[in-house]
């Protein structure tokens, strides 16, 4: 018998654990524990049978690895409350659901894996895609040096709709000192006061490399590098061999880890932000550069022996997907260029960040490592 635990449950989202994967109905662990502690003894079965991303398992397992100071916390309260004393212990949780990427994430989260067999095969995986492919991120600094590029900001173009001129709508709306967005700007061309409203999307015909059929999108162009030569990190326009290694990216074949699936667009709820854009298929949400990347990711961390570390190599990567598509926003004044899409929309925007993966997965790794150990430290 337990009586009814009525508690008002506030609580942050900022734990290292919760941020270590997104979820749209994420709910904190940290506010399902209590609940779990006063209805349940220690090794009691908790059946979740919509479990999204699994943190009524995090919960559980919480229960028996709480660090001292937040049992201490949860006791005094508890006491004051004239509860009893909660009886710690790891429960055993029965995770469901229907959905593909809960149940993905829930498994990245509740099963057991060894963190340190998961650091190194993850680090090892980063630096042997970067002897292959870090060609791709080099460029050109002053003294004959090279640069490692952190991101690559790509604008779309449009034209004016008074004299048809192409207009780079990074270099004319944003404005450089104050680093945001001006809503009125004058044609670079004849001066007309243009808005984002009166732009006229400019599309260039390609031909898709997995249907070999012509293929019309909005046109990007870069504009903007972002680079490190050792500890520093320096801005500059791209020049004509950041141009010409983009080109030699853009002649090889789409590897065959990049999926192709087409977009129901007509059932979409977003899908008239896609097609209209040229976006029919996954693979068109990726420019040249990280679908060769990702798809080596991807495609070698399958081949991990330790079915355990290739689940969580794969939890690992999944998380830059949409940081390394079309949809992640350039937003200047932001503190890092990964993560910013609009969350639970499918947005392609103007500004485009592509990063590179060193800037997405570097100090990942080294976060959910130390995230997950909380709750995998036994494993």
């Amino acid at each position: 018998h337990r009586e009814p635990f009525a508690v008002d449950v506030s609580v942050g989202k900022s734990d290292p654990l919760y941020k270590a994967h997104g979820y749209h109905t994420k709910v904190p662990h940290l506010a399902i524990v209590p609940s779990i502690l006063h209805y349940t003894k220690p090794g009691d079965v908790v059946l979740d049978g919509f479990c999204g991303s699994g943190m009524t398992g995090v919960a559980g397992q919480w229960c028996g690895a709480a660090p001292a100071a937040y049992r201490r916390e949860l006791e005094l309260r508890w006491k004051t409350e004239g509860r009893p004393r909660p009886e710690w212990g790891a429960r055993r949780v029965i995770l469901n659901d229907l959905g593909p990427a809960a149940t993905f994430i829930s498994a990245g989260y509740n099963l057991p894996f060894d963190v340190r067999a998961f650091e190194k095969e993850a680090a090892r995986l980063l630096d042997d895609v970067k002897a292959d492919l870090g060609w791709m991120y080099e460029t050109n600094h002053k003294g004959g040096k090279k640069g490692q590029i952190n991101f690559t900001v790509w604008s779309e173009v449009f034209s004016c709709p008074e004299c048809a001129g192409e207009v780079v709508f990074v270099e004319e709306a944003l404005n450089k000192k104050t680093k945001k967005t001006r809503e009125s700007f004058p044609c670079p061309s004849c001066k007309a006061t243009l808005n984002k409203d009166r732009l006229q999307h400019v599309f260039e015909a390609r031909i898709d490399q997995a249907t070999k059929r012509p293929w019309k999108r909005i046109r990007f162009v870069p504009v903007l590098i972002n680079y490190s030569v050792g500890k520093k990190k320096y801005e500059k326009t791209p020049d004509d061999d950041d141009r010409a290694i983009l080109r030699r990216i853009e002649e090889l074949p789409l590897p065959v880890e990049m999926p192709t699936t087409k977009f129901p667009l007509a059932e979409m709820y977003h899908g008239s932000r896609l097609g209209p854009k040229g976006i029919e298929a996954v693979h068109h949400l990726f420019l040249p550069r990280p679908a060769q990347v990702l798809s080596a990711l991807w495609g070698r961390a399958r081949q991990v022996a330790s079915p355990d570390t290739r689940r969580m190599m794969l939890f690992f990567l999944e998380q830059g997907l949409w940081t390394l598509s079309l949809l992640n926003r350039y937003r200047p004044t932001g503190y890092s260029q990964v993560n910013q899409f609009l969350s639970g929309l499918y947005y392609v925007p103007s500004q485009h960040a592509e990063a590179s993966p060193s800037y997405v997965f570097d100090g990942k790794l080294s976060r959910l490592g130390k995230a997950l150990s909380s709750t995998h430290a036994s494993h």
